[in-house]
């Protein structure tokens, strides 16, 4: 699809006579807009949809990143991969910017490893999956190569291994390469193991394989010698209700031969015996013998711990079997063969599963990291640690450092990738990175909505969809109630106040005043808490509405249904348990003498919660009718506001599934649909269904669904009924005109990265990704009308077909809104505003024959078309330069697109410019503009090979404003004037330009005769009066080449400019001229019209002498 923004800058300047303003549309007089031109029910190719396009709007926040490396050779390029949709990103300096580069390429987003090659930089791999073990994983689909340093991408295969941990490239050969792949994140499978390619990725051969529980978590080279490799094995496993993180099979591999054979390790002496959890390994690059492994284990109840780093800085503790353990930085000093444990450092085992990362530093054997929630660093081989202090962010999964210079390092962590030039001195900044990992979407009642969401592993935020400073500046952010998990609700009448959850509480927050109030249903702490001992259990995404009939009731849920009527000061519990409470699926609290359980550590603060609602809803049809979806595979229904409750579960919902979204109709309370999703159990299929009859009877309505994407979210149009929109893990979007019988991708140019939910606001849809932050589906007009026509989307792949016909859909009424040029315009972060003209789609079923117009029109009557405003083309051509002034208004403009299929184009609203040459007339402020057409009713008008098809729109006013309709109509006359008055002062300094022309050419036709001289300086007199007039029309020095806007302001400006900034002044706000503009209006047109006059009066006097006496002769 082709946009095209008609803006003034055609080299065309426009003019028109004064034309009555335009009365607003009655009411009872509004317009059909679930119409268009040509819009017959029947199939269309599903093409059609790309006349809507997808828009960011941030924040510029960044997302979890666990994979990065630099360029060798150049200091300021750096790559990083960001996972569960964030992709490859790359910079050029050093972290003060990135750009994506895997959109467009990647089948899935999460970027799990990323390896450059030394002998060949323009290669490089990348690894997709998540190897940090949240429940919020997300699948990978192989391993990645570029040969152009990114441009381009090729999927090398790997894709059954979901979860690539690491990759290796030999130093000296680009094309042998190894991946390590932990394999599934919550189930066994037979993919897991170190692979090898010699081929570049064409072909590959597993080379380590332990079984199909145990996968390989990390892979490191040693650089000297390339066929020497070290492998570390891990069982980690996610459940939906629990963690695995150690088992038998943990353990170190090395191979000396390039993998072809290898041993098992893990028993040389020094490393703990027992029960191992996560392993990390590096080699000293310096010192390739030196090997480091970082990982938590079972200890022999021997020996303490301090309290502190450092011994005399704390207490010893004599070893209890719940704190004391084999967890610690191990060191071999002979490749392997034995190891010396140097630190046991708590902070470096905090959990474990998550983070246990170490990284040596290449030129100095003695310096070693350790990432958790900070970086630790050692400069004496690991003796001690000391934190950096300087790093943007918190949680810290990756660490790359340059072989050739230490000091240039890359980091990733959940905040996403920063760099450092000076050894960990600074770091660029993290809030670049549009990469945000949102859980939900809030969508609030302010003009223009605000979008807000708990981003993970960083606070709740909201973003503005747009702004009226010409684009959404990353400052305008702010954050609200809730955390980094919890649902939020704005209060509808109070719009500073919202209600959120923070991990297990909830609080209320006036933004006004910056106060927080804890209003949760039970505010206990229960971190470290098993769920046998809970009394409320609660989804880490805490879910609370406030109810669309009344917002003084809020609901929340845990595994009962809670409402509140007093804003969270009191909360009545209305349901029973609404969950099957399957008791072996609650993870226990660990006893006070032992902390394993399938391992060495837990979660247990409320991500594994199981058991508890996960979706509650309340019809927005009729009060008191309540829905609710578990975790665990139940769906609830009360028709009376809480006092009973049905188990209305579907009979092919099997147990252990997440029910995500139960989305209640916008327009029938015995209708709802229910998203569900078993990727937790290791099938990724798509669940979705819809009941007409309270939940009595579903169908299925997820055929159309790819077989291997499961779905998070179906939400019901607001207007449109059974008009559908779904969010899906990888593939997107999808759009059903059909109340779910078959579904299109929606996705158009949407990057790949889940969609999480989505919520529909003011015509719009707004997407909340989980690793591209917030996107927003500009004017789903089309989408209406066409369901509304009962038309079929047709996927045959086929592409636009003659008898789809011609489709020309109504645009929605368009806010007549202003976009202020202020500071932050100039420099800084942004995401793009909505388009602030009126946008026309339209779909061509082929390439026309002709000529394509557009035409835009007052409001006609009767069938009576009304007075053109403008026409645009596919086919003109904008005027040649030329010393006559042109009248826009007169021009059939270029630039209309006119493919085979789905085309946009956007009117700007305003009227032509005043006349004027091309090029145009410098102006030393803005240049002048066609006035904006005032609020009111108009038509469109495209013309197609004979064929005209018509709708009608609307533009209306900002609703922030409360101008009468009068005063809109009295300012659209007085800018009209205005206009008027700069296209006659063109007019005029034309006469003058083409008088002059005339004389120069009189002078030279005398030249060589008598009165060769008289006429010169009869000429030059003449030539001195019109300098004169010209000179109070515009200001013309220096030469018209040569002259830029800045250097203007050394001599005064002229009426032409005055008139220019009169007309800026005027339009500036919705109102009426003021007295006072009035009065200069008057002035200036005084003082034009003197020296008007005055060139008449030299036209019909002097001129009119000189060129007679020039043709007889002097």
């Amino acid at each position: 699809m082709r946009h095209h923004d008609p803006s003034p800058s055609l080299g065309i300047l426009f003019s028109i006579v004064l034309i009555p303003a335009l009365a607003c549309a009655n009411p009872e007089d509004a317009l059909d807009r679930d119409a268009g031109a040509g819009l017959a029910g029947g199939s269309v190719d599903a093409s059609v949809l790309e006349v809507l396009e997808w828009r960011p709007i941030g924040p510029w926040r960044g997302g979890k990143s666990i994979a990065g490396a630099g360029h060798p050779t150049e200091p300021g390029v750096f790559y990083m991969g960001s996972t569960n949709g964030g992709g490859v990103w790359k910079t050029d300096d050093a972290g003060v910017s990135w750009h994506n580069l895997s959109d467009g390429y990647f089948g899935t987003t999460t970027v799990s490893s990323l390896a450059i090659s030394e002998s060949d930089p323009d290669i490089l791999y990348v690894g997709t999956g998540d190897v940090s073990f949240r429940t919020n994983i997300s699948r990978g689909d192989g391993i990645y190569r570029s040969d152009d340093a990114g441009r381009t991408w090729r999927n090398m295969g790997l894709a059954d291994t979901r979860n690539l941990s690491a990759i290796e490239v030999h130093p000296r050969d680009p094309d042998l390469v190894y991946a390590a792949s932990h394999g599934h994140g919550f189930i066994p499978d037979g993919n897991r193991g170190v692979y090898r390619s010699s081929d570049g990725g064409e072909t590959w051969e597993r080379v380590l394989y332990v079984d199909d529980e145990t996968g390989v978590i990390d892979l490191v080279m040693d650089r000297s010698a390339p066929g020497t490799l070290y492998a570390a094995t891990w069982n980690g496993r996610r459940f939906p209700w629990t963690i695995q993180d150690a088992g038998a099979r943990n353990g170190i591999w090395k191979s000396t031969d390039g993998g072809d054979s290898w041993e098992e390790i893990t028993t040389a002496p020094g490393l703990p015996a027992g029960l191992k959890g996560r392993i990390s390994l590096d080699i000293s690059r310096s010192r390739p013998s030196r090997v480091w492994a970082l990982m938590t284990a079972e200890g022999d109840g021997t020996g303490g711990l301090y309290t502190a780093d450092a011994p005399g800085q704390a207490d010893w503790l004599p070893c209890r079997d719940y704190y004391c353990s084999g967890n610690g930085l191990y060191r071999s000093e002979d490749g392997g063969r034995s190891w010396e444990r140097v630190a046991d450092n708590p902070n470096f085992f905090q959990r474990p599963w998550y983070y246990t990362h170490v990284a040596a530093d290449p030129t100095d054997p003695d310096v070693v990291y350790v990432l958790n929630t900070s970086i630790w660093k050692s400069t004496d081989g690991g003796e001690t640690f000391a934190a950096l202090t300087t790093l943007p962010h918190g949680d810290h999964h990756a660490l790359w450092i340059d072989p050739a210079d230490s000091r240039r390092m890359l980091g990733g962590g959940d905040g996403g990738a920063t760099v450092t030039l000076n050894g960990g001195r600074t770091w660029s900044s993290v809030e670049n990175q549009p990469t945000g990992q949102m859980y939900n979407a809030s969508v609030d009642d302010d003009f223009p909505y605000n979008v807000c969401a708990p981003q993970q592993d960083n606070t709740s935020i909201c973003v503005p969809s747009r702004s009226d400073e010409g684009a959404i500046w990353d400052y305008q952010r702010w954050t609200t109630a809730a955390a980094e998990n919890g649902g939020i609700a704005v209060h509808p009448d109070r719009l500073d106040v919202s209600y959120g959850g923070d991990h297990h509480w909830i609080a209320r927050v006036d933004r006004s005043t910056g106060e927080r109030r804890w209003i949760s249903v039970w505010g206990e702490n229960y971190y470290g808490t098993g769920e046998d001992q809970l009394r409320y259990r609660q989804v880490w995404d805490v879910k609370l509405f406030l109810s669309p009939h009344d917002p003084g009731v809020m609901y929340t849920a845990t595994q009962f249904v809670h409402r509140s009527t007093d804003e969270g000061e009191s909360w009545a519990d209305i349901s029973p348990d609404l969950t099957r409470a399957d008791e072996t699926r609650f993870e226990a609290t660990p006893p006070s003498d032992r902390g394993e359980f399938w391992g060495l550590t837990r979660e247990n603060v409320g991500i594994e919660w199981y058991a508890a609602i996960a979706s509650i809803a309340e019809s927005p049809v009729r009060q008191g009718v309540l829905w609710t979806g578990s975790n665990d595979g139940l769906v609830y229904i009360s028709t009376d506001g809480g006092g009973s409750w049905e188990n209305v579960t579907p009979p092919d919902m099997e147990p252990d599934t997440w029910v995500s979204v139960v989305e209640p109709s916008r327009h029938d309370p015995a209708s709802a649909y229910v998203s569900a999703n078993r990727h937790m159990m290791g099938d990724d299929a798509p669940s979705v269904w819809a009941t007409a009859d309270y939940g009595a009877t579903w169908r299925r309505i997820d055929a159309d669904f790819p077989d291997d994407d499961f779905v998070w979210v179906v939400r019901e149009d607001d207007e449109q009924p059974g008009l559908l929109y779904g969010g899906a893990e990888w593939s997107g979007v999808w759009v059903s005109l059909d109340d779910g019988q078959n579904w299109r991708s929606l996705r158009l140019n949407l990057p790949v990265t889940p969609v999480r939910d989505i919520k529909v606001k003011e015509g719009d849809i707004v997407a909340a990704t989980h690793g591209r932050a917030h996107w927003v589906l500009d004017d789903i007009s089309p989408l209406r009308q066409l369901a509304a026509a009962g038309a079929a989307l047709r996927g045959d792949g086929g592409g636009p077909s003659a008898d789809d016909g011609v489709r020309l859909f109504t645009p929605r009424p368009t806010i007549r809104f202003r976009e202020m040029v202020t500071r932050a315009t100039f420099g800084g972060l942004f995401m793009p505003n909505p388009p602030s003209g009126v946008v026309f789609r339209y779909y061509l079923p082929g390439a026309p024959e002709g000529d394509v117009r557009l035409s835009i029109h007052e409001a006609g009557d009767g069938g009576v078309a009304g007075q053109e405003i403008r026409t645009f083309s596919s086919l003109g051509a904008a005027p040649e330069p030329g010393p006559d002034p042109i009248d826009p208004s007169d021009l059939v403009e270029p630039g209309l697109p006119a493919e085979a299929g789905a085309n946009a184009f956007e009117w700007d609203m305003r009227y032509p410019e005043p006349v004027d040459w091309v090029p145009k007339t410098l102006y030393r402020h803005r240049d002048p503009y066609g006035p904006l057409a005032p609020p009111g009713r108009y038509e469109a008008r495209l013309a197609v090979d004979g064929e005209t098809y018509l709708v009608p729109f609307e533009i209306v006013p900002d609703p922030r404003v409360a101008t009468p309709q009068a005063e809109f109509d009295e300012q659209f006359g007085f800018l009209m004037a205005i206009r008027g008055k700069i296209g006659e002062n063109h007019r005029a300094v034309s006469r003058i330009h083409n008088l002059r022309r005339r004389i120069v050419e009189a002078i030279e036709g005398a030249a060589g005769t008598e009165g060769a001289a008289d006429i010169a300086r009869a000429g030059a007199e003449l030539d001195a009066r019109l300098w004169e007039i010209e000179d109070q029309l515009r200001q013309f020095r220096p030469s018209r080449e040569h002259r830029a806007k800045q250097e203007l302001i050394n001599w005064p400006v002229r009426l032409d400019d005055k008139f220019a900034k009169l007309l800026e002044h005027a339009e500036a706000s919705d109102a009426a001229p003021t007295s006072r503009d009035r009065m200069l209006f008057d002035d200036l047109s005084e003082r034009q019209e003197e020296q008007i006059e005055e060139l008449g009066f030299i036209e019909e006097g002097e001129a009119a002498r000189f060129f007679d006496a020039a043709e007889r002769g002097g």
